[in-house]
């Protein structure tokens, strides 16, 4: 056991430093919008109604939030917390609490890939575990479309660094179920090949990332325009 935190304390420690930080989020209720996309949205009570968010129909007509938009990762989890907690607030919240372990975990550990350090690894983890910018997403359970959508971007870039590119589209494509901020990541990509002076290899390691994210930019802009109301001329 002593061998073992010896070794992994530089990954332990963000995780230690996130865990209590973000501890207190695990009392709170349901806040906001968290009612509407959760206590009044009947398609998370079902699998067979979370199922139906995978159609572009669900986001234009049925989801009570914004029009258009297109996240049935969050569904999902939403549906599987229903089924485990009914409507306990504590089991949303611990969900959220969980993944965003997970995310300070990538992160720590993606900055030993980049930093060839385990010192400046763990300080960027523990920086990145305390940072205010994150207490939204963790705290509001509707926002756990960000600890979604960055996790799988993550573990995306974390098989991209070892050009394992089957796992690492499939990463790239949950965290576009997830949120559609994911679009930027082939040019966060291009800029970490740049950074990292691999010019000659941007173009044959970025073109899978790039096709994906236009062939989901062409569904968004396709399938789910939410219909424009015109007010009628008097």
């Amino acid at each position: 056991m002593k061998l073992f935190i010896r070794n992994y304390l530089w990954l332990l420690l963000p995780l230690l430093l996130a865990g209590v930080v973000y501890s207190s989020s695990l009392k709170g209720g349901f806040f906001w919008d968290d009612r509407m996309v959760i206590l009044e949205n009947r398609a998370i009570k079902s699998w067979t109604g979370t199922f139906s968010s995978f159609s572009p129909g669900y986001w234009l007509e049925e989801d009570p939030g914004t029009k258009g938009q297109y996240r049935p990762l969050r569904n999902l989890s939403f549906t599987l917390d229903y089924s485990l907690w009914y409507i306990n607030p504590f089991g949303y919240h611990l969900t959220n609490y969980l993944l965003y372990l997970m995310v300070v975990m990538m992160v720590t550990r993606i900055s030993l890939d980049l930093l060839s350090s385990r010192t400046a690894a763990s300080a960027a983890g523990m920086l990145f575990a305390l940072h205010p910018m994150h207490l939204e997403s963790v705290a509001n359970i509707k926002n756990r479309t960000d600890i979604l959508c960055f996790l799988f971007l993550l573990l995306a870039l974390y098989f991209f660094i070892r050009e394992k590119h089957g796992w690492g589209i499939a990463g790239y494509s949950l965290s576009l179920l997830s949120k559609e901020v994911a679009i930027v990541f082939p040019f966060a990509l291009v800029a970490y090949m740049l950074l990292y002076n691999q010019k000659q290899a941007v173009l044959r390691r970025t073109w899978p990332y790039f096709a994906l994210c236009g062939l989901f930019l062409a569904f968004k802009f396709s399938l789910l325009v939410p219909p424009v109301s015109v007010d009628p001329v008097n």
